[in-house]
């Protein structure tokens, strides 16, 4: 629990405090109460439909349908007031199951190669 005596003493945790003041929405129905989140939710599918992110295909036998869910996070400028409102649809890929939605995985890799200043 943050107390007042707490703030007093350090100035980081008052931030904090006013940061938490502003709430991220858990749910899609908590979401649609503010307009705010409504506009970033917007942004996000106009994003994603000029970008041709997916495209819809006839569901194929025998597989599962990936579900999705709505993130929503609050981005702050460095001196600690609100920037925007960020919304992302993403996909909820741990309903899959191996070798009946995907055969194999890829992740991608960086391979440093050491080097020497002198």
């Amino acid at each position: 629990m943050i107390t007042r005596t707490k703030l007093k003493n350090n100035p980081n945790l008052a931030l904090q405090a006013l940061r938490t003041s502003h709430i991220e929405p858990k749910t899609l129905k908590t979401a649609f109460k503010n307009p705010l989140w409504l506009q970033a939710m917007q942004e996000e599918l106009q994003a994603l439909h000029q970008n041709n992110t997916w495209t819809l295909v006839p569901k194929p036998e025998n597989t599962n349908i990936i579900g999705k869910k709505w993130v929503y996070k609050i981005k702050y400028k460095q001196d600690g007031s609100i920037d925007r409102y960020k919304a992302r649809l993403v996909a909820r890929g741990f309903t899959q199951v191996p070798g009946l939605d995907y055969a194999e995985t890829f992740s991608p890799l960086s391979k440093q190669q050491p080097f020497d200043l002198s």
